[in-house]
């Protein structure tokens, strides 16, 4: 499969999206999670806010509650302090997936790997063939999230790091758990560790001419259960929680939610995924 927004994008509810007022104008198109990479995003002077959903709500659904949002240290169950990766050798790796159903032919359970960015841009789609994965570098043994350096697609040395891409229709660019927020996986520059998103250029700008902030520092590597990769995204405020992996095949890519259950509420295809490094 190769890796591109398509314009056979998934239903969604309409609406129109502002991050703050030193983020540009986002617009969700009607009946598209977003619009395809060859559209121009409209301007809407329209505000929607974070639909993050109150422990009543999320129970009246059949949810569990919310859990709680951690804030100030980072240290705790999920995110730990982070060592200084300049300090550890360099790992080669691919990044492989197994899902709940199907992706890219291949059926629940089966080897899913990121594929390769290609020189139009865009966000990381899956493949099956293993021969077309990105391959990327960690230090290895790092304790906290850590960038991830690309090595070999269209973008290694001028785009090197893998960075989480808030979505055009996510209401802001936080992932706490009870949102329905959502941000792509795409390649760009790397972004201070523990901070926020940062607005800066990435292979998404190369696509659609579009800047939007990005994360790079977020990646936690588990060496000791099989180098499992849990994202840990950076609020707005500060705190910091761990997100999930998705594939959304409507929009042919990967994504990275705070809560799946909430954001399956978007009526969007959604398969949850879990991540590994896979040292090559």
């Amino acid at each position: 499969m190769t890796l591109k927004f398509t314009a056979a994008l998934v239903a969604l509810v309409a609406g129109a999206v502002m991050a703050s007022p030193n983020e540009p104008t986002r617009t969700t198109a009607l009946g598209l999670i977003d619009p395809p990479l060859s559209s121009p995003l409209e301007i809407s002077s329209l505000l929607l806010a974070p639909r993050r959903l109150t422990n009543a709500q999320r129970l009246a659904r059949g949810l569990t509650p919310n859990p709680p949002v951690r804030r100030g240290a980072r240290t705790g169950e999920g995110v730990v302090r982070r060592q200084n990766p300049s300090a550890l050798p360099p790992i080669e790796g691919a990044i492989r997936f197994t899902c709940e159903d199907e992706v890219a032919g291949v059926p629940a359970g089966g080897e899913v790997w990121l594929e390769k960015l290609p020189a139009g841009g865009g966000v990381y789609d899956a493949t099956g063939a293993s021969a077309d994965s990105l391959t990327v570098t960690i230090p290895d043994g790092a304790v906290g999230p850590v960038d991830m350096i690309t090595t070999n697609d269209a973008f290694t040395g001028t785009l090197p790091n893998v960075v989480g891409i808030p979505g055009v229709s996510s209401a802001n660019n936080d992932l706490p758990p009870g949102t329905d927020n959502y941000a792509y996986i795409t390649a760009s520059n790397p972004t201070p560790p523990g901070s926020p998103p940062v607005r800066q250029p990435s292979a998404y700008t190369v696509a659609t001419g579009r800047e939007f902030p990005v994360e790079s520092s977020i990646w936690q590597v588990d060496r000791d259960n099989d180098y499992r990769i849990t994202p840990i995204w950076v609020n707005t405020d500060g705190s910091t929680n761990e997100v999930h992996f998705v594939y959304l095949p409507g929009s042919s890519a990967f994504a990275l939610v705070g809560d799946v259950d909430v954001f399956r509420t978007r009526n969007v295809p959604t398969i949850e995924c879990q991540a590994n490094f896979v040292p090559i």
